[in-house]
């Protein structure tokens, strides 16, 4: 979520503004890469399975880049009730 996103959502539920939170992601396929691994990018969710499905028969060392979307992080912590993200939902 190029950043720290959940940490984002707990400071803002404390009362915090954002601090130290967004800086972006590296190119986490072309990192992998770099170390030997096998890199993967997911740019459509669909394509996820046919993904994880190639890179265990191929084995090795596989990651697999999936963009987060921050909205995302605050819907799983609304539901798992560690947050009151209620008052955040547009944020």
């Amino acid at each position: 979520d190029n950043g720290l996103g959940m940490i984002d959502i707990k400071q803002k539920s404390e009362g915090y503004g954002n601090i130290g939170v967004d800086f972006g992601n590296p190119h986490f396929a072309e990192y992998a890469r770099s170390f030997g691994a096998k890199g993967h990018t997911l740019d459509d969710p669909e394509q996820f399975s046919s993904i994880l499905e190639n890179a265990t028969v191929e084995g090795g060392v596989h990651v697999i880049d999936v963009p987060i979307d921050k909205k995302q992080n605050m819907m799983l912590m609304k539901e798992m009730k560690s947050v009151d993200c209620s008052n955040m939902m547009d944020s």
